[in-house]
């Protein structure tokens, strides 16, 4: 088969028959100066093993092509310090604590209560001194997600 240009959006939908096997997501597929990276995920979490078998399959394609000569590739899961970008990993991440920045630049951290088709909710702790006491407050923000620059999920140790 004769050498074809290797786009995101083909490795996207090649990739889709193979993640529904899986019972796994696309999270993001990037080519950067001959690289492809290719993220995937599981509601569950994803294995070693299942990215190795999307790579498998990922390096069968690519060779047939004839782009293993010109592409390195990786097929990993994102990762906990990487920013959410798809809705599947916001569902994913329901009850856990984010660290939501806007485009405005507003930085709110909360755990994830809703995640609906267009906006989370988060409950944001507030606490501010009143008289020389504290007081905490609860705060239900909703974000849209067309308003969100970056989510992270905040690593705790406790």
């Amino acid at each position: 088969m004769p050498k074809m240009l290797i786009t995101e959006t083909y490795i996207q939908e090649v990739i889709q028959e193979k993640l529904q096997e899986l019972d796994a997501f696309l999270v993001e597929v990037s080519i950067q100066s001959g690289r492809i990276s290719v993220l995937i995920d599981r509601d569950q979490g994803i294995t070693i093993r299942e990215c190795v078998r999307l790579s498998r399959f990922l390096e069968a394609l690519l060779e047939e092509h004839g782009a293993l000569e010109t592409h390195d590739f990786e097929v990993s899961s994102p990762g906990l310090e990487s920013p959410l970008k798809v809705y599947r990993q916001y569902v994913k991440s329901l009850g856990r604590t984010l660290q939501v920045t806007t485009l405005s630049g507003a930085e709110k951290t909360g755990i994830l209560l809703e995640v609906s088709e267009n906006e989370i909710q988060i409950e944001e702790i507030i606490t501010s001194k009143e008289n020389k006491k504290k007081k905490t407050v609860k705060i239900q923000t909703q974000i849209p997600f067309n308003e969100i620059k970056e989510s992270k999920i905040v690593i705790s140790f406790k």
